[in-house]
């Protein structure tokens, strides 16, 4: 059966969040995380279409230094015939052309085998944490404040070298939806000592530079307006975000293997990245 690989349309939204949903076994939409990532780099999702309609999605989120592979499914039915292959091959022939070099991703052990082949290696662990906050949250948040549109420029500045690439559209869009959601940290001095963006269910990004830091950011989203459970999606390996997490009641609700394709080093400092914005995302 012939396959046709092309960019995601507005018309394809419905069918690729059905691929989706059977793909992840997840009864929830992925609409919302495809319509975000479009915003933050338009052209940047595909899809595989054959007779049937669309039967497979890929993501390549790209941000210079790096790029996430995203939201990588093929409807189960079709699964076994190439398609996550041809798919897998676009996407990292689109970033190639783009001249970006390494490529991260997140996988189940059994999603793992369909990226070995084109030379992705483990690279740590990433976590899916769930928690209730308590009913009243206590600690110190004097130091904690709404992010503003005047602050982007120096979490921007922050962020960079701790996420490892300029991310600084993806944190536009996210304050722009925050709705006094997202909240900025400080040390003695005024300076900007990390960040979090609460959306929703999601705690992330969630960027500091040490453990009191963050402690402090997780605090003050416990008195915000959101949903009681939350999730967070912890990036590679950060022990300190799950030593965290524990301590306030949080568990694992998966794991999955953190891949990366090319470069010498894992990019950023993982020590400081407490919750990604998504798997998919980074």
């Amino acid at each position: 059966m012939s396959i046709t690989i092309r960019p995601l349309l507005e018309v394809d939204l419905p069918a690729a969040d059905r691929v989706l949903r059977a793909a992840f076994e997840r009864d929830f939409s992925f609409q919302p995380a495809l319509r975000l990532s479009e915003r933050v780099q338009p052209g940047s999702h595909f899809v595989a279409v054959n007779s049937a309609g669309v039967v497979g999605t890929v993501g390549a989120i790209n941000y210079g230094r790096f790029a996430y592979i995203a939201l990588m499914g093929v409807a189960p039915q079709q699964q076994r015939g190439g398609i996550g292959r041809r798919l897998i091959e676009h996407a990292l022939a689109e970033l190639d052309r783009q001249g970006c070099r390494m490529a991260l991703l997140d996988a189940t052990d059994a999603g793992a085998a369909l990226y070995t082949p084109f030379g992705f290696v483990d690279d740590g662990v990433a976590c899916e944490y769930v928690g209730q906050f308590p009913s009243s949250a206590n600690g110190d948040c004097a130091a904690i404040r709404p992010m503003q549109e005047s602050d982007l420029a120096e979490v921007i500045a922050f962020d960079t070298p701790r996420f490892g690439a300029d991310r600084s559209t993806l944190l536009r869009v996210l304050l722009a939806d925050a709705a006094g959601r997202a909240l900025v940290s400080c040390d003695s001095a005024g300076a900007v000592d990390g960040f979090l963006i609460a959306r929703a269910s999601v705690l992330g990004p969630w960027v500091a530079s040490d453990l009191r830091a963050a402690e402090r950011l997780l605090l003050a989203a416990a008195r915000l307006p959101l949903n009681d459970v939350a999730k967070v999606f912890v990036p590679r390996s950060n022990g300190f975000a799950e030593s965290l997490l524990a301590k306030h009641g949080f568990c694992v609700e998966r794991r999955l293997r953190h891949m990366r394709r090319g470069g010498a080093s894992p990019p950023g400092v993982p020590a400081c990245l407490f919750g990604q914005t998504s798997f998919g995302l980074g």
